[in-house]
């Protein structure tokens, strides 16, 4: 059917005179253009009338004499949207694409209304597309008319959707782009094409909970609850569970896998690094890779990837970064080396741009990170790849890195390593397989059977985190070290920990527990760690929880560990950290906040109870008489650290509860440790059979049930270009 620049093509058109244009015949029920077809020419009706139908042979209209059909697709190049058929013997006159291409050129008007068009249609899809996954299968009849309804809001980069307690009057769909939901301090979660917000607002007096902002150019369609409420009236059976299900939070948080990433390698060292993230996207969902070159070829137009804005190239490259963008579950943008049109494109243009550089860059590859890093917008996600020799033990140039550049993300990775490369494209396309590892004393070293698991499984561990004795572990986990190293490295650990003292600052001096730390993390910085890595204490002078993410290592596995009345707390600065159990025990919310989409595996060694009142030993206790108990192999009471560490475990159990309930935790490995003291830190190897024994099993079956769910994400898999 025409569109709006259709009208002024045909006065193009008139100027240049028609006389030269082939003439076409056809008779009732000839098909001129077919749904689906690629556009190659467009057609100026002379005589007769065509029925144009869309999806599902749906009638779209009809149109006769001096109409314009096909035009959009013949300018871009995308398949045609419609099925034109003659109802009566008609006439039509072809119009070649390069006659329209050189109309596009000389005409700055009808250039600047098809890019219009373009945008328009384009978004029309999207909306269509986004409104077809609320509704569900089988009701495709009442697709046009929710998106009729629906009204679209254009957003650039950094612009606020709602506020948090902002009246909410109807339900919004992401037709495009991403946008992210923020808590009262924090990220809490990206949504992307196809999610719902606003879900409140199917119920009166509802109000958004949390603010709602655009991290790149993005469009939103707001649906006003009242022409919800006019569809259930009118298709009851078909509606009512899809308002329940929105009501009850359907999809409103979703975790979004389908992104575009920019990435690029300004090292020499990085030669195929491009070539193994795309193998490892690909094996996550449909991938497809774009450069300008390939845009050129894949356009058959050389240069069009360098289009300016307003130029005619620019209609067709818009509409094929859309169109690729729309069908593919992962996008991988390739810039230029130098600083092109199609590099400023892309990387406003992103969702994640990722620079992988040398660990001691020159001033000109220095140079060109940062003209990367700044060429996005300010709240794209920045990830920092360091590409360190593949005989590198210790990584380097961290911190001079996060000092220069502060990406929201670090990443080691030595090109050579297989390993190294699959991670980063897991972390690229937001799939990290995360390893999360709570405290518990001595029954936290079931977590090193859960590890031992994992990789015999092959279930990779990409990022870490952890607190009190978890945090040891994890951090030894992110060194890279085997599951036989590891075993043994917590054996010297843990052999010898407890040296008591005097109890004015605490029951033990921490003297034997820091040398400890000292002799296997010495000199490492967390952001040193093979893996990304992070652990939590609790800051006693500011009241608030702190996480670890760079600086000294040892500093922060000491605090994490620093049981208040156990340790000393350990200094930093004006500040005192004690152990991190005491605000979060299982610190699954801050992995969530850092890495929203992430499958993570969170491991809990901590005992659902504690300890019993075997006897009623009164209101008071001689410590005298508690000592002649125990050496008379009495246990009538609780030992003093068994009590500072469960009251410890204790007090953070309600902010543990809630990370369960919300869903974060995609595989919660809690075992029955009965028999294993939190102070039985000798046991190292017996208590990590037992994390083996219990693990593996529930392990293999989360396997087999996400097999399932990359079986069907294969279903929609896209095609790589380029």
């Amino acid at each position: 059917m025409s569109a709006p620049p259709a009208d002024l093509l045909v006065e193009a058109l008139a100027r240049h005179g028609i006389d030269g244009l082939e003439v076409v015949c056809c008779g009732p029920g000839d098909v001129l253009l077919r749904r689906g077809d690629l556009g190659e020419d467009a057609f100026w009706v002379q005589a007769g009338t065509f029925m144009v139908t869309g999806a599902g042979d749906t009638v779209v209209g009809e149109v006769g004499p001096g109409a314009l059909v096909g035009e959009f697709a013949a300018l871009t190049g995308s398949p045609r949207s419609a099925t034109v058929t003659a109802l009566e013997p008609s006439t039509v006159r072809r119009v070649p694409r390069d006659l329209l291409d050189h109309l596009l050129g000389t005409d700055i008007a009808l250039c600047s209304q098809v890019r219009a068009e373009a945008v328009r249609r384009v978004r029309t899809t999207r909306l269509r597309d986004a409104v077809a996954g609320i509704l569900g299968p089988g009701r495709a009849h009442l697709v046009d008319r929710l998106a009729d309804r629906a009204q679209l809001r254009v957003l650039e980069a950094g612009e606020s959707v709602v506020a948090a307690g902002e009246p909410a009057d109807g339900v919004m769909l992401v037709v495009s782009g991403r946008l992210r939901r923020l808590g009262p301090t924090e990220h809490v979660a990206h949504l992307g094409p196809g999610s719902v917000l606003g879900q409140q607002g199917l119920a009166t007096g509802g109000t958004h909970p949390a603010m709602v902002e655009a991290v790149r150019d993005s469009v939103v369609a707001s649906i006003p609850t009242e022409a919800l409420l006019d569809l259930l009236a009118e298709e009851p059976r078909a509606v009512a569970p899809v308002l329940l299900s929105l009501a009850a939070g359907g999809d409103g948080g979703r975790r979004v896998v389908d992104r575009s990433v920019v990435l690029a390698v300004t090292a020499p060292a990085g030669k195929g690094l491009v070539d193994g993230v795309c193998a490892g996207l690909g094996t996550l969902g449909g991938l497809t890779r774009l450069s300008s070159a390939s845009v050129d070829g894949v356009l058959g137009r050389p240069g069009i990837a360098q289009s300016q804005p307003g130029d005619p190239g620019e209609v067709r490259l818009l509409d094929f970064l859309a169109r690729v963008e729309h069908d593919s579950r992962y996008l991988l943008l390739e810039p230029d080396l130098e600083d092109t049109l199609w590099t400023r494109r892309v990387l406003r243009g992103c969702d994640v741009i990722a620079v992988a550089c040398s660990p001691e860059p020159d001033e000109r590859e220095a140079g060109r990170v940062s003209a990367l890093l700044d060429g996005a917008w300010p709240r794209t996600l920045r990830v920092l790849v360091l590409l360190q020799e593949d005989t590198t033990g210790r990584p380097a140039g961290a911190a001079e890195a996060l000092a220069r550049w502060s990406p929201d993300h670090l990443v080691h990775v030595r090109t050579g390593c297989p390993a190294d490369v699959a991670r980063l494209a897991r972390l690229l396309g937001g799939r990290p397989s995360a390893l999360v590892l709570g405290g518990g004393g001595g029954k936290a070293m079931a977590s090193l059977g859960v590890y031992r698991a994992m990789a015999e499984l092959g279930i990779p561990v990409d990022v870490v985190g952890g607190t009190s004795m978890g945090s040891i572990v994890g951090a030894a986990v992110a060194q890279g070290l085997h599951p036989d190293a590891l075993l043994d490295a917590a054996e010297r650990l843990m052999g010898d920990l407890l040296d008591y003292t005097i109890p004015v600052v605490s029951l033990l001096k921490g003297e034997r527990a820091s040398r400890a730390i000292v002799t296997q993390f010495g000199g490492w910085q967390v952001e040193d760690l093979w893996l990304p890595y992070f652990c939590v204490s609790t800051n006693l002078t500011r009241g608030r929880q702190e996480v670890h993410r760079r600086g000294e290592l040892p500093i922060a596995l000491r605090a994490s560990i620093a049981l208040p009345g156990a340790f000393p707390p350990v200094p930093v600065g004006e500040d005192l950290l004690v152990d991190g159990g005491v605000t979060n025990n299982l610190p699954v919310d801050v992995l969530r906040r850092l890495y929203p989409t992430a499958e993570v595996v969170a491991v809990e060694g901590a005992p659902a109870t504690g300890p019993r009142a075997k006897a009623d030993f009164g209101l008071s206790v001689s410590g005298w008489q508690a000592l002649r108990a125990s050496v008379g192999h009495s246990k009538t009471y609780p030992g003093v650290m068994a009590v500072i560490m469960r009251s410890m475990i204790t007090g953070s159990m309600h902010q543990r509860d809630a990370v369960v309930d919300s869903g974060a935790i995609d595989l919660l490995v809690d075992m029955d440790l009965r028999g294993v003291g939190l102070l039985d830190f000798h046991r190292v190897r017996d208590v990590a059979r037992l994390g083996y024994e219990q693990s593996m099993p529930r392990l293999e079956q989360w396997l087999e049930s996400r097999a399932t769910v990359a079986e069907a994400d294969a279903d929609a898999s896209g095609q790589q270009v380029g």
